[in-house]
Formats: C-alpha cells, structure tokens, sequence
C-alpha cells in the first residue's frame, strides 16, 4: 500500500524568521481566498444607444469592486489591479419590442481594442432576437490582463428604430463581471 506524500510544514526555529514566513504565507492565501473581482450594471437609468455603432455603457450601479479598478471619472472602465487570466461575463439587453432580424452583439475592448489582435472588439454570440421576446444577449471571455490594462463591454445592435434603451428590469440590465482566474 502505498501512502500519500506527507504535506509540507513550516519549520520555525527559535530566533528565525518565522513572522516573515508566517507573513508570506498568509499573504499567498488571502489572494487566493480574496481574489479580484468586479461586478457592475446599468441598473437606474436607461441609457440610449445608437445603432450600428459600437456603444460602450458607463455603469450606474457597482455591486462589487474589491481591488479598486472602477473609477467613477471613467464609468465604463475596469482597469485591472492584479496581472492574470480574467473570467469575464456579461449580458446586453435592449427595452421594449423587437422587430424582425434584429441582431445584438456584445463585445468587449481591451486598452480600446480587440484582444485578439483582429478587428476592434472581441465580439460574443451574435444573436438574433426574436420578436417580441427577451432582448438580453449573454457572453463570455476568457482573457489575459495586465496592471493597468483596462476592459469595456461593447453593446452593437442592427438598426431597429423603435429601441434605443437598454433594459433596466431587474436581472435584464446590461452588466458585466470579471474575475480573476489565475497567472
């Protein structure tokens, strides 16, 4: 039979430096249990739209920001805190009643432009919206950021005249999260 590996433990000799090494490793854990995250919504005010642009929401509501990136100088910014592979989700939404072939797209930028190198935004799902039904388009990234760089969600919709807000329903706001997923 054979036994798993005995786990590492700290060896404090009298006189060392045990509240360095204590200070270290208590440091490592709380990124890890407390890792970056950002959460925010357009949730009190609608905000207008053009069509067959790209449109950048300025969030109304943070519902979390625990490294401090959000600034409220620049509403529509995260500017990372912490280098990593970011999980990034988000959801654009429209108000109203669609008509036919209307199409809405998220996107994100990063530092203004298209992570991967091609084009101006990383674009999501494009979807079709149905008519009369919920105008709400989920996303998801994964993508690498350095300190300082900054992300925006990009909201592009085909011209459709008699929507120009988004929604701010409760749980059919755009908004966008972000978390830190590793190095």
């Amino acid at each position: 039979m054979t036994l798993p590996p005995v786990p590492w433990i700290p060896e404090f000799n009298a006189g060392g430096p045990a509240v360095d090494q204590l200070n270290t490793m208590a440091m490592a854990l709380q990124f890890v249990l407390d890792r970056p995250r950002f959460r925010a919504r357009r949730a009190v005010t609608a905000w207008t739209l053009t069509e067959g642009v790209n449109n950048i929401p300025s969030w109304d509501t943070v519902d979390e920001d625990n490294y401090g990136g959000w600034s409220a100088g620049t509403p529509g910014r995260y500017v990372c805190q912490a280098a990593g592979w970011y999980q990034v989700t988000a959801a654009v939404s429209l108000s109203g009643t669609g008509a036919g072939g209307l199409v809405l797209i998220p996107g994100i930028f990063v530092n203004g432009a298209s992570p991967t190198g091609v084009g101006t935004v990383w674009e999501g799902p494009e979807m079709p919206v149905p008519i009369g039904g919920p105008k709400t388009v989920p996303a998801a990234w994964s993508v690498w950021l350095d300190v300082g760089d900054y992300v925006q969600l990009n909201v592009w919709y085909s011209s459709e005249s008699s929507i120009t807000a988004t929604d701010i329903t409760p749980g059919f706001e755009t908004r966008i999260e972000l978390v830190w997923d590793g190095a």
